[in-house]
């Protein structure tokens, strides 16, 4: 059976994150907390503001599913502070760790979806383009700021 146009986003999806933590992998554990990794972030940061739209990306695709919603319009950058403030108290594990599970119910959610007929509705290609764009271009920036740490 030929993949759907969802099923190839779902997997370039998976694909930038299966990247990004392998990035995770390679950064020195010191520099994990240190201000400065992309603008004033730390790294740990970064994880909470990708666990942050992982958790809206969910909410809008049940919307989505629903029917004619219209698309939800954000203010980017004050999601992005209240995703990185209201994960503060995580530590890195904590806050590593609550990034897979938002992955995963994202992409059980997305398998049930798919299995269920999938959806026309470009908002979730264009919505998992986006995570994993966001994945990429954080690690391209954490693994330049690494680099020039050294």
């Amino acid at each position: 059976m030929p993949k759907t146009d969802l099923q190839h986003r779902v997997d370039e999806w998976q694909a930038a994150y299966h990247e990004f933590f392998n990035g995770l992998d390679a950064i020195p554990f010191g520099l994990r907390q240190q201000p400065g990794a992309c603008g004033e972030w730390n790294v740990r940061q970064v994880v909470a503001h990708l666990s942050g739209w992982h958790a809206i990306a969910l909410a809008e695709f049940e919307l989505f599913e629903r029917g004619d919603v219209p698309p939800t319009t954000f203010d980017d950058d004050a999601v992005n502070a209240e995703n990185v403030a209201a994960r503060a108290h995580l530590d890195w594990t904590q806050t590593l760790a609550e990034l897979r599970v938002r992955l995963a119910a994202l992409a059980d959610y997305l398998d049930g979806l798919i299995k269920r007929g999938g959806s026309d509705d470009p908002r979730f290609g264009q919505w998992l383009q986006g995570l994993g764009n966001d994945a990429r271009d954080h690690m391209n920036e954490i693994a330049a700021w690494v680099a020039a740490m050294d």
